[in-house]
């Protein structure tokens, strides 16, 4: 959320809300919804050896991907893994959504997202 989004009053509302009856949502129906990525350049550009010896290693060359990394939070356990083969946008998340997901759902869970503007 943009800072300036935290001043309008209908986002003032709503997070007035939440924090009045978040004291009431039972914890075990809380299912909260993130991602992390890594790419393949996330190569280290120094290293160590001995004096006078030269460093080798491997690295990817010019071929860069991106791992994207889905998953859902509860209060006792991670649910519903998923990588993707590339970075996440909408048609990939709702395809998570439909195939991981709402499978691992029950009645009366609460899925909280962040970031959704960004999809």
């Amino acid at each position: 959320m943009l800072p300036c989004e935290l001043d309008r009053p209908d986002v003032a509302r709503k997070r007035k809300f939440w924090k009045r009856y978040q004291a009431d949502i039972d914890p075990t129906h809380l299912v909260f919804i993130d991602e992390t990525w890594a790419k393949t350049n996330m190569t280290r550009t120094h290293g160590r050896c001995r004096k006078g010896e030269r460093l080798r290693a491997r690295v990817p060359h010019s071929h860069w991907k991106t791992l994207t990394f889905l998953a859902a939070l509860r209060h006792d356990r991670i649910t519903a893994p998923c990588v993707l083969d590339g970075p996440i946008n909408g048609r990939s998340f709702l395809a998570y959504v439909e195939q991981f997901l709402v499978p691992t759902l029950k009645p009366g869970d609460i899925v909280v997202l962040d970031n959704l503007d960004n999809l």
